[in-house]
């Protein structure tokens, strides 16, 4: 018997769309899970770099450029502070990052780029954007444009499932 006959809430349309959707981020995660394994790298540890490397001016007045704090940082990659705590251990063990007090605040950490890790990201970024090209590369930049537009309303509904069940539950 089709689910759709028995569940009157399951559209096989909807079902199919979500199960691909899925089947796709698995393909895509598996590529660029194999690249950054193949460099020794995770995605933690890349996304708490590229902060740092996209962070050229200062954060506030007297900060270095490319500092951060745990908590800024935290922030951005939308983890824990505990994540980014073991994040920037593992970072700091390898010399990409250091943590340097704060000249103002003694509670306060700065995190910034070492040369060793711009140079691990001069060397893993070409390859990367290499990958993520030829990833894409089935879709036409207009089609691109319009994955992004699609992905962007579907987050928009699932926003707003998500405040509906919140709204049940108070």
């Amino acid at each position: 018997m089709e689910a759709s006959k028995q569940f009157p809430d399951c559209d096989p349309k909807a079902m199919f769309a979500f199960t691909t959707l899925f089947h796709t981020y698995d393909v895509l995660w598996k590529q660029k899970r194999d690249h950054y394994t193949k460099y020794g790298i995770t995605q933690g540890r890349f996304m708490i770099m590229i902060l740092l490397m996209n962070n050229e001016e200062p954060v506030e007045e007297n900060r270095c450029t490319s500092a951060r704090t745990p908590a800024e940082l935290a922030d951005l990659a939308q983890v824990s502070r505990a994540s980014v705590t073991g994040l920037l251990d593992s970072l700091e063990k390898d010399e990409f990052v250091r943590r340097e007090p704060d000249a103002n605040d003694r509670r306060m950490v700065s995190i910034h780029f070492t040369e060793k890790g711009k140079t691990f990201m001069d060397k893993f970024l070409p390859p990367h954007f290499k990958m993520m090209n030829k990833l894409m590369g089935g879709l036409k930049t207009e089609e691109q444009e319009q994955l992004v537009g699609l992905l962007d309303k579907l987050v928009a509904g699932v926003n707003a499932y998500v405040d509906e069940q919140q709204e049940k539950e108070s």
